[in-house]
């Protein structure tokens, strides 16, 4: 068996990449990390009840509800109200707030941030790396 002990130095790195990138965001963005929870959480999953955002986050859905509400107020997410059925309603990201998410994949100083301790090929070795520490700990949890 491959030996499973984790590059602590290289985790190490990945996690303040992950703090430098998501303070970034915030800062950018004016947005608290609960807030940010819910929009990285609707923007990879797609359109969410408030329901299943809250179970997904382990958040109260009345807190959901609430953080939910200032987001639509400042345009980061809309509210869609199915037409088969309008007593629904679930939770999307703003087409003008995508447009903006996606053009971060181009903005400079993000990317000085996420490359500041890595060359590339060493970064795709962290990535690695924490991806093992992912595998290892979902073991311990399985046994």
């Amino acid at each position: 068996m491959a030996d499973r002990t984790p590059d602590v130095n290289g985790l190490a790195k990945v996690f303040r990449m992950i703090r430098n990138s998501i303070g970034y965001f915030a800062k950018r963005y004016h947005l608290t990390v609960s807030e940010m929870a819910i929009v990285f959480e609707v923007f990879y999953q797609g359109e969410m009840s408030v329901t299943r955002l809250a179970e997904e986050l382990g958040i109260s859905k009345s807190t959901v509800s609430r953080l939910v509400e200032a987001l639509v107020q400042r345009h980061y997410l809309d509210r869609v109200r199915p037409e088969e059925n309008r007593r629904i309603v679930r939770i999307t990201i703003s087409d003008g707030f995508r447009s903006q998410m996606d053009m971060l994949k181009d903005d400079t100083a993000f990317k000085q941030i996420l490359e500041a301790d890595f060359s590339p090929e060493k970064g795709q070795l962290a990535i690695r790396k924490f991806m093992e520490l992912v595998d290892i700990l979902q073991e311990s949890e399985d046994a």
